[in-house]
């Protein structure tokens, strides 16, 4: 005949706190790559804004100084806005390590200009959604992980002695005009941020804080499993 073993109210206890433990780990654990993931983006974000911000700086400056460019015989500039922010894009690009910066639209003049399949994704939705500052995520990009960000060019006054009417029309720089007008979408600035560097710092961070909560949660529960040990159990015993 099979003799059947009591358990202790000791092991019970123990199964029940080590279980509890379990949960209450899977769940921090869950919680803390949740804020991670969110706080990285937040400061991919903020970076790339900032690169944004600067670069719209060096086109408005372009433009705005345009006139003070040595002309041609014919009266055409040697340099123009989108060309100079373009040259300083691609400057910036080859010399960041990383960093990516593109000018891009649905059609473009140059096949260097067009879009890859995220940046299309964005120049639709921010076309189709005037109001969006910017178009953003972190994905997926040849192998790794990279912060994606789009924020929309829309046409100005300035910009329709190239780009505007009559369609068909050859602009200054050779190049058949489309036809546009104030208020469209006259492009996007395309950033990309490699996100291996921010993602394994946020790792080592949440690692640091999982190994304190262990340390915590386990002292805690030592300190009530032997109180229930001095307290319940011995007492229970004598009885």
């Amino acid at each position: 005949m099979a003799v059947r073993r009591k358990v202790g109210i000791k092991a019970k206890f123990a199964v029940l706190f080590v279980a509890t433990a379990v949960v209450l780990l899977a769940v921090n654990a869950v919680w803390r790559e949740s804020v991670q993931h969110d706080q990285v983006e937040r400061e991919m974000l903020e970076s790339a804004h900032m690169l944004a911000t600067e670069m719209n700086a060096v086109w408005d400056f372009m433009e705005v100084n345009q006139s003070q460019f040595v002309r041609n015989e014919d009266g055409t500039y040697n340099v123009y806005c989108v060309v100079a922010a373009k040259v300083v894009a691609q400057k910036f690009t080859n010399s960041s390590g990383g960093i990516i910066i593109h000018y891009t639209n649905i059609e473009t003049r140059k096949p260097a200009d067009a879009p890859d399949e995220y940046e299309l994704e964005a120049l639709y939705a921010l076309r189709d959604n005037p109001d969006s500052k910017a178009y953003y995520g972190l994905v997926d990009y040849q192998g790794s992980k990279a912060f994606r960000y789009v924020e929309p060019l829309w046409m100005a006054e300035s910009c329709l002695e190239c780009h505007g009417g009559p369609e068909g029309e050859l602009d200054v720089m050779g190049f058949p005009k489309e036809g546009r007008e104030v208020g469209d979408l006259a492009g996007a600035a395309s950033i990309i941020i490699p996100a291996d560097t921010y993602l394994a710092g946020a790792q080592e961070s949440a690692t640091r804080e999982t190994l304190v909560f262990f340390l915590f949660l386990a002292s805690c529960m030592l300190v009530a499993f032997y109180g229930i040990s001095r307290l319940v159990t011995k007492p229970l015993r004598k009885l």
